[in-house]
């Protein structure tokens, strides 16, 4: 019997409202920091103390709601690429969950990231100068 076909996610799709429970689930199980995660997505902290304020002791509403803000794409979210699984991706490995990423990319069926370039080498003047 044939495997049914699963068509899996684009890594520059970008990602809506339909998408966000499966989303939710995967950082929650990770037990991502919203409030973290939501300045790397390009979120202010302004938005994000109004998520808090509205969800007191409940971080997985905060967490929910920190992403229905980033697939409405508030604030900066534009500047960090829009919400697509690479920004997804991109925050998590900027904030050091490499692996959290890794395992996420894994389980959404996502080619994996290229590793990054090390940054360059920066020259002193007088390098710069030949001397």
């Amino acid at each position: 019997m044939a495997t049914p076909f699963v068509k899996r996610p684009e890594r520059h799709q970008p990602l809506g409202i339909r998408n966000l429970s499966e989303i939710f689930h995967l950082l929650k199980r990770h037990g991502i920091s919203y409030f973290d995660f939501g300045l790397h997505l390009g979120l202010s902290r302004p938005t994000l103390d109004v998520i808090e304020a509205n969800n007191k002791r409940n971080v997985n509403k905060c967490l929910s709601e920190c992403l229905e803000v980033w697939v409405e794409q508030a604030d900066d979210v534009k500047s960090k690429g829009g919400p697509t699984y690479d920004t997804l991706m991109e925050a998590l490995r900027m904030m050091g969950n490499n692996a959290v990423a890794d395992e996420i990319e894994r389980e959404m069926g996502l080619p994996e990231t290229p590793p990054s370039s090390p940054p360059a080498k920066r020259l002193t003047m007088q390098q710069l100068l030949g001397k």
